[in-house]
């Protein structure tokens, strides 16, 4: 289970709250000593709120001069406070580099600061400073706020610089602005105590009351936000009938969202046995893995707050991401050869089974979009990015051995052929093109693990070298581009044929002036080999024999200024291959001398492989979940309605196209 604020858990069958020592095991009465929360610790300027949504001062510093009550908390007749400042907080990735040995042991909540500062003191001898964070409460009245002063430990560094190293609650408005006031008082002393059951109740009581005021609050801002969201539809509505632009037709309840209920969706991921895909709570999952990747892409794109990966990092959802991509991969493989054709007789299971296929397209774009950031390959396990690299090694296959040609190449039928496809036929061709589509995202999840060769574990970079070659690999794949093909129209005098490349989704025609300009799939390779053949760690452990050689010296022809202009790191990449040309290669005996011989090797995909009933998995598949049944079909319809929303979202991201004459209901 997650710890939430307070050091405190959430039972799942009673919604009661446990309580917990500082190293996260339930602490026992009368046995256990730590800090426990008591209402002392918390001072206000309202009478009976101690907690809600906690942030930053608005204002601050102009808001001290101003505000009477936030003078007289801070003052002789409040905490006490001889001096403030505020501090920057850092973020997960600065606090493994800061604190290599503790860094797992830091939790943000209730109690949690005095841990925290005597773990830092104890790994980096900074001094404990005592007193007390001071919020404002955001869901109070701008003109008439309310202020909390909580008690709170925090570290000085040799030159008097305050650090505070406890992280700010996911998904709060100290969160999003990486900021916290801090103020030094002789009243944030705190006492570790024997816990007794006095002390356990009030714990227990404070931390439900934080939990309560907590869920009050984003509850409260999540509304706000959509009635804000609902206007603004409204007047970008009007401002396109009145002639003002393009306008875009959302409902105020559209796929977007905002962080506090991003992180409640993340905090409600689980992983699934192969078993239960397609099942109803299986489903659920995928509808809001599907809301969280375009909110993920909206935030991207809109450059703003990238609160979905920030929520996927801090709670350690990004490892049960992988696991169900994996797990979705093999149903695909195992189970979809074998009802196919079955599957698309009903009308729940021609629809079910497309959005079991796209469930991968969906979790890969959505490790792709957060493994552009550092701290998310550093928030992952060895076994995941062992995982992720053979994942990412099966889409080069098939990239390569012609499947990938086969699976996108143009096919010019006439309408009589079109209407005498199956239903079997189409939703094969459907699975083909989100296969091609899933192999190209990989390309940029293969590059963004080689961007970090230095930072992750030699297994890793022994598995893409050694193991995989994925140098090897790479090189043909700029020879030979399946993401690029040639399409005729026409016939006899009127045949015509164009250029069409495959970017962002979708093919679309590639003008005559666009053909020098490299497309991201080939950018992608090209840093990957960047990578792989600068980074020192590579070099080092790459030992090249003759096809090697000869292989990496194909990528000379392809160099020239045009390239050089669009990726100017490949300068570096030209002299790399220079000096492979130039050398001298040893015997395959040499190459082979100092390998790994005790090889780190991915147990997830072998143990969920392991099973031999995969004709029992898929019957009872056909039975259940992919049968047409009343519920079923009651069910299907309301998802039909959800999809008319994702699709409307998505529409706009890319610019608006009109959906409303699409019909959803006979869509499969």
């Amino acid at each position: 289970m997650q710890v939430p604020p307070g050091g405190l858990e959430y039972a799942k069958k009673d919604n009661k709250i446990a309580l917990l020592d500082a190293d996260g095991k339930p602490a026992q009465v009368h046995i256990t000593e730590g800090y426990w929360a008591e209402g002392t610790d918390y001072v206000t300027t309202g009478l009976d709120r101690r907690f809600g949504r906690e942030g930053f001062l608005r204002g601050w510093p102009d808001v001290y001069s101003t505000s009477k009550s936030l003078k007289r908390l801070i003052g002789k007749k409040g905490i006490k406070g001889s001096m403030c400042k505020t501090v920057d907080l850092l973020n997960k990735a600065d606090l493994r580099k800061e604190l290599p040995m503790s860094a797992k042991n830091i939790k943000d909540g209730l109690c949690r600061s005095f841990y925290n500062a005597e773990q830092v003191e104890k790994e980096k001898g900074y001094e404990i400073v005592k007193g007390f964070a001071i919020y404002e409460l955001l869901d109070t009245p701008k003109d008439d706020p309310l202020f909390v002063a909580h008690k709170h430990w925090w570290n000085k560094q040799e030159d008097g610089n305050w650090v505070d190293f406890t992280p700010a609650e996911s998904g709060s408005n100290t969160a999003v602005v990486q900021v916290r006031l801090l103020c030094e008082s002789e009243m944030g002393e705190k006492l570790k105590q024997t816990l007794l059951p006095h002390l356990a109740s009030h714990h227990r009581s404070l931390g439900e009351e934080a939990r309560d005021a907590h869920k009050k609050a984003a509850e409260a801002e999540a509304a706000e936000r959509a009635e804000e969201a609902k206007k603004k539809v409204q007047q970008d509505a009007l401002s396109g009938m009145m002639g003002g632009g393009n306008a875009t037709s959302i409902s105020s309840d559209s796929a977007l969202m905002y962080a506090p209920e991003a992180e409640r969706l993340i905090e409600l991921i689980q992983t699934f046995p192969i078993t239960q895909v397609a099942t109803r709570k299986w489903m659920e999952q995928h509808e809001h893995f599907t809301r969280l990747n375009l909110q993920a892409h909206h935030n991207v794109k809109s450059m703003s707050e990238e609160f979905v990966k920030e929520s996927l990092i801090s709670l350690d959802k990004i490892n049960d991401l992988v696991h169900e991509l994996i797990v979705v991969e093999l149903w695909k493989e195992k189970v979809f050869p074998l009802i196919s054709e079955r599957l698309a007789e009903g009308k729940v299971g021609s629809v079910n089974g497309y959005l079991v296929l796209y469930h991968e397209s969906v979790l890969c774009n959505l490790i792709e979009i957060v493994l552009f950031h550092k701290e998310a390959l550093e928030a992952m396990s060895d076994e995941v990015l062992l995982e992720l690299v053979d994942y990412c090694h099966r889409k080069l296959v098939y990239l390569q051995d012609g499947s990938a040609k086969e699976d996108v190449a143009p096919k010019n039928r006439s309408v009589k052929e079109m209407m005498e496809l199956s239903k079997g036929q189409e939703l094969m061709e459907k699975a083909a093109e989100l296969r091609f589509g899933i192999a190209l995202s990989s390309l940029s999840i293969l590059r963004y693990l080689t961007d970090y060769g230095e930072d992750v574990n030699i297994g890793i970079v022994a598995r893409m070298l050694d193991t995989h070659d994925t140098i090897v690999q790479l090189v043909p794949l700029l020879e030979d581009r399946p993401w690029f093909r040639r399409k005729t129209k026409g016939t006899g005098k009127d045949k015509k044929k164009s250029m069409e490349i495959y970017e962002d989704g979708a093919w679309r025609p590639l003008p005559p002036e666009d053909r020098l300009k490299i497309s991201k799939a080939d950018a992608q390779i090209w840093l990957a080999l960047h990578n792989l053949l600068t980074d020192p760690k590579c070099r080092a452990r790459y030992k090249y024999d003759d096809f090697r050689r000869d292989t990496v010296m194909r990528l000379q022809r392809h160099f020239n200024d045009i390239l050089f202009d669009q990726l100017p790191v490949l300068t570096e990449t030209q002299r790399v291959v220079s000096e492979v040309t130039m050398s001298v290669t040893p015997s395959t005996g040499d190459v082979t001398q100092g390998r790994l011989i005790l090889e780190q090797v991915p147990e997830m995909r072998q143990r969920l492989a392991s099973r031999s009933d995969w004709q029992k998995i898929a019957d009872v598949a056909l039975l259940t979940v992919f049968k047409d049944t009343p519920e079923a079909l009651e069910a299907l319809n309301s998802k039909m309605q959800d999809m008319v929303k994702t699709f409307d979202f998505m529409s706009m991201l890319d610019g608006g196209a009109d959906l409303e004459n699409v019909d959803f209901e006979n869509l499969a």
